[in-house]
């Protein structure tokens, strides 16, 4: 289900590229503070991760109104940090943002969307290096979530952007270690996306 719904929007882009009045590819870098996110304030406390994400891009404007699509597949490494020695989560995915882009004025875009991930490991490393892996816990594999952002273009070749995401899905029913439940991601990202090709 989840792949067919992946080939569609993939088609569905396809078909606006044909049709639009100006698109690109590119690639995209981005500099992200990752946190965790759950119920009960539990036994030890988290604070953000700062992470890295990198991503190859495909947009689309139409002819006659201000609107586009962008698809970005890429990698992200989400996570937290814990106050305790030998806690400290990171979480490795591929994901791919699938956004409605709103250009209000000329060099300006705002950009509205879903994007769904797919949890390739997750990792608790520890002070001494030592890395335990913690899939059996984080084992909700696909992640569901929703992006907003807004990007400026500052030359005709890049980009510089923002946007924030918070996961409408959940990645664990329950960590007893920190106790808590009801876990799920939330990040913001600041982006600088590099046009490959016009």
């Amino acid at each position: 289900m989840r792949s067919r719904l992946v080939g569609f929007i993939f088609v569905l882009l396809l078909s606006f590229h044909m049709v639009a009045q100006e698109s690109y590819f590119g690639w995209k870098v981005g500099y992200n503070k990752t946190t965790l996110k759950g119920e009960n304030s539990g036994n030890v406390s988290l604070s953000p991760r700062n992470t890295f994400s990198s991503a190859f891009v495909l947009s689309t404007q139409m002819r006659s109104l201000p609107l586009g699509f962008s698809m970005e597949p890429g990698y992200i490494l989400k996570g937290t940090q814990i106050d305790h020695d030998t806690l400290d989560y990171k979480f490795h995915y591929l994901n791919m943002p699938v956004l409605l882009d709103v250009y209000p004025v000329k060099r300006l875009k705002l950009s509205l969307g879903v994007e769904i991930a797919r949890l390739l490991s997750a990792k608790n490393l520890a002070n001494d290096s030592t890395r335990q892996n913690i899939i059996s816990t984080y084992d909700k594999r696909w992640e569901v979530s929703a992006a907003i952002g807004a990007s400026l273009s500052v030359s005709y070749f890049m980009d510089l952007g923002i946007r924030y995401n918070t996961a409408l899905s959940q990645i664990s029913n329950q960590d007893a270690i920190i106790d808590r439940k009801n876990l799920f991601n939330q990040y913001t990202q600041l982006f600088l996306l590099f046009k490959i090709a016009n």
